[in-house]
């Protein structure tokens, strides 16, 4: 089926359930299940266990669930133990893994050793991407191999192998919902009525944004905001990101001022820019999150925009993973900062 076919079936088969869903939750489905009919399926089918879906984060934790103990882990746990039982099991992770990051892209397997640092003479390694493509892990096409047409399973290996695959422990959750979102966001710029050069230029940004989130080891929280930040952008939600077009933004993480102080992320357009703080407490210490807290941020914004964007309209934005203390509402209000979780 063709992507508007399975985004029709998506949508009636929710409503089946007694879950239906709207268009852009269908489509975010469509999309990490590379429109395949049985996957969607099983990510729609009701469990006792499995959240009901709604929203996108709930689809993505009904992903976590099918991936860590529902049908869609049976199934490619099938794959994966039958090629376990002829290669090498932590290379084969490494090299499926990195295939489907690399969605789209085709390597030699000599490139692969490269990228990889993988020790193995090249025979051995040609055998084992052999292997590999035998069981279904991975495309060839003209001597060089690329990911499998489903997204699902690199979600299987982050949930199973994330130690062997080197992903962040404490902040896998942010990972994992990251990784799939900044793929949607890939494709939806693909689908939006842009020239080339703004393409490449807005899929740049989401390229350098996933490296950033690939390669870092904390601090996900504010790539989180910026990242939801983003999407608004696309979407034309509004809101703190009102006016700023999806070809005229760039941000900067951890800027740093003059004096020393740091404002989390900058996000600008030509005529707009968005300076935010971003605190990632524990919900039983958001109490920590004060007004003296808040007015030093907004001091230092201000003095930011003055010295680097006095032309420009500034808006605050602050956010606290796990909410506000209701008393910091009137502070918030009192500086214009639009606030949230």
């Amino acid at each position: 089926m063709d992507v508007d076919e399975s985004t029709i079936m998506t949508l009636n088969y929710s409503a089946m359930n007694g879950q239906p869903v709207t268009k852009e939750v269908a489509e975010y489905i469509v999309h990490i299940t590379n429109n395949v009919p049985g996957r969607i399926v099983e990510l729609l089918t009701p469990n006792m266990n499995k959240p009901i879906i709604r929203s996108i984060e709930d689809v993505d934790r009904a992903l976590d669930f099918e991936v860590d103990q529902g049908n869609i882990k049976k199934d490619w746990d099938e794959y994966l133990n039958m090629a376990m039982n002829a290669v090498n099991d932590i290379n084969m992770r490494r090299i499926t893994y990195f295939l489907c990051r690399h969605e789209g892209e085709w390597f030699y397997p000599m490139d692969l050793k490269q990228e990889l640092g993988l020790e193995l003479e090249e025979k051995k390694l040609r055998d084992e991407l052999m292997l590999l493509h035998k069981y279904d892990l991975v495309e060839m096409r003209g001597g060089r191999y690329g990911g499998v047409f489903d997204r699902t399973l690199k979600k299987v290996l982050m949930k199973q192998y994330g130690d062997i695959l080197g992903l962040p422990v404490n902040d896998f959750d942010a990972y994992f919902r990251n990784d799939s979102l900044l793929d949607y966001l890939k494709e939806r710029v693909r689908r939006l009525e842009l020239n080339l050069e703004e393409t490449a230029n807005l899929k740049h940004k989401l390229n350098a944004l996933q490296g950033e989130l690939n390669n870092l080891k904390g601090h996900y929280y504010e790539r989180e905001v910026l990242l939801g930040l983003i999407k608004s952008i696309i979407d034309n939600d509004g809101g703190l990101t009102e006016g700023i077009a999806v070809t005229d933004f760039s941000y900067k993480l951890s800027f740093f001022l003059e004096a020393g102080n740091e404002i989390d992320f900058v996000l600008e357009s030509e005529d707009i820019v968005i300076m935010a703080e971003c605190k990632n407490y524990a919900a039983e210490n958001i109490y920590k999150i004060t007004q003296k807290m808040v007015d030093a941020f907004a001091d230092k914004a201000r003095h930011l925009a003055k010295e680097r964007f006095d032309q420009k309209k500034l808006r605050l934005g602050y956010f606290s993973k796990h909410g506000f203390e209701k008393k910091l509402k009137p502070v918030f209000d009192h500086y214009g900062i639009i606030f949230g979780s």
